[in-house]
């Protein structure tokens, strides 16, 4: 892996943890709503009318409505645990990927992770990471754009060395 392979994955890591995030919510609403049957009945197709929105389980052929719902009831709960195994397989190598990175950035100074941040996950320009810098850590001695670049340097150094041996989970 060189440094621009990974300045790419530090970029895409805001975006890549916001689906991961996301996708863990529905995965917990799903296993909200298996836990709490009142919940799934609403998703649940009307015979005669579907209605947009969460859809149920395609019924089975059935003599009373009673049996009705309950297969209804079953067939949506089997179709939601399939939806959460869908999303998990999904997710898995960008969560992995999400984790290693966050624990990557453990082994970075809090300067290094701050200057890290806010140029690959908050897009910011070497100035205006020069003025953010300046007003987090006060010093003595202001530090200059050259000075944060290099400290930048540094991390992307580290970085390198902690996930250029994991780069296979990165393709």
């Amino acid at each position: 892996m060189n440094k621009a392979q990974l300045e790419k994955i530090l970029r895409e890591y805001k975006t890549k943890k916001s689906i991961v995030d996301i996708t863990k919510a529905r995965i917990q609403a799903y296993t909200d709503a298996i836990d709490n049957p009142e919940l799934i009945s609403s998703w649940s197709y009307s015979i005669n009318d579907r209605e947009l929105g969460m859809p149920g389980a395609p019924l089975r052929n059935t003599s009373s409505s009673v049996e009705k719902e309950v297969c209804a009831s079953i067939l949506t709960i089997e179709l939601i645990r399939e939806w959460i195994a869908e999303d998990r397989n999904r997710i898995y190598r960008c969560n992995l990927q999400t984790e290693m990175i966050e624990g990557a950035l453990k082994a970075l100074t809090e300067q290094e992770r701050y200057i890290t941040s806010l140029k690959y996950f908050e897009k910011m320009n070497w100035n205006n990471i020069e003025i953010n810098f300046n007003r987090q850590f006060k010093q003595k001695n202001d530090i200059t754009s050259g000075q944060v670049r290099n400290i930048n340097e540094q991390a992307i150094e580290t970085l390198l060395q902690i996930i250029t041996p994991l780069k296979s989970t990165f393709n």
